[in-house]
C-alpha cells in the first residue's frame, strides 16, 4: 500500500489497516450483503451477455484484462 501510494503520490496512512472499516466509498461501500466487516472478494453480478460480447470486441477492455491478469466471463 505504501508503494502504492508513492507511486500515485498520495499521503501513506500508517494506520489504514486498523482504521479501514471507518473509511466508506472509497471502491464502493460494500457494507451489508456484499462486504460485511471482512475484507473478502465479493460474489460476481451478473452481466447481459450483450454487454460482455460488445466488452469483448472493445481493445482497451482486452489490454486491461492482460495487464490485470483477468479473463473474459463466459456468457
Amino acid at each position: 500500500m505504501k508503494a502504492l501510494c508513492e507511486a500515485l503520490q498520495l499521503r501513506f496512512d500508517r494506520s489504514f489497516a486498523a482504521r479501514w472499516r471507518e473509511y466508506t466509498f472509497v471502491t464502493g461501500d460494500v457494507a451489508g450483503s456484499r462486504g460485511g466487516q471482512a475484507i473478502q472478494p465479493v460474489p460476481r453480478r451478473p452481466a447481459a451477455p450483450e454487454l460482455l460480447a460488445r466488452l469483448a470486441d472493445n481493445e482497451d477492455y482486452r489490454t486491461s484484462l492482460g495487464l490485470l491478469g483477468y479473463q473474459h466471463p463466459e456468457c
